[in-house]
């Protein structure tokens, strides 16, 4: 494949070889791999700017000093996740290169972007129990009013505990699944036009 190919390679419109989610991403505007991920990054900003605002309207929504450091806790979170993926969106490269550093750039990006997955999928393994704990007050605070009071309670601890061994591994698993809705089947494309480059060992244009 020399770099022509490549090129039409990357704008080529076609169904992505994949199971039921094929026919969502087909919906979206046809591009290469690379442009599909940035859209993809934008798209998890939103998200994440719009949970973030929902978590500062759950803030004034308890008057408890417990609930609401659990609830800023998570705005912090939020506000971590979406400069993270502001910082992938803005550093994924759409200009490319007609020349022998095409392979290069395709494949920085593609490492770039296994590296950000991972890296997101560490600080959540971190933030889920802090989420669930702060869900957790949210709870006992609607239903009692008295998160304070409660949270000292040695069942309603164990409980929690209980909670948070249970459910982070499910959540990193569900996030993990989401990554790869989101961002696998482009990488697929990204990688099979990456091999592609590699094996021909071409730089013609």
């Amino acid at each position: 494949m020399n770099l022509h190919d490549a090129w039409k390679e990357l704008d080529l419109e076609k169904p992505l070889e994949g199971k039921w989610m094929d026919k969502v991403h087909r919906r979206i505007s046809s591009h290469h791999p690379v442009q599909r991920l940035k859209r993809a990054y934008l798209v998890s900003v939103v998200f994440s700017v719009v949970f973030l605002f929902v978590f500062v309207g759950l803030l004034f929504q308890f008057k408890e000093l417990v609930v609401q450091a659990g609830i800023g806790v998570m705005i912090i979170a939020y506000l971590i996740f979406s400069w993270i993926n502001l910082r992938a969106y803005q550093k994924i490269r759409t200009d490319f290169p007609m020349d022998e550093n095409l392979k290069t750039v395709l494949q920085n990006t593609y490492d770039f972007v296994i590296g950000n997955i991972r890296y997101q999928e560490r600080v959540g393994l971190f933030i889920y129990p802090l989420a669930l704990t702060s869900g957790y007050l949210m709870g006992l605070s609607s239903s009692s009013g008295n998160a304070s009071g409660l949270i000292s309670n040695q069942v309603i601890l164990i409980l929690l505990a209980v909670a948070i061994v249970i459910l982070t591994p499910l959540c990193w698993l569900l996030t993990r699944w989401m990554y790869r809705v989101a961002y696998g089947l482009f990488l697929k494309d990204l990688a099979r036009l990456i091999e592609d480059l590699n094996t021909s060992g071409s730089t013609s244009i």
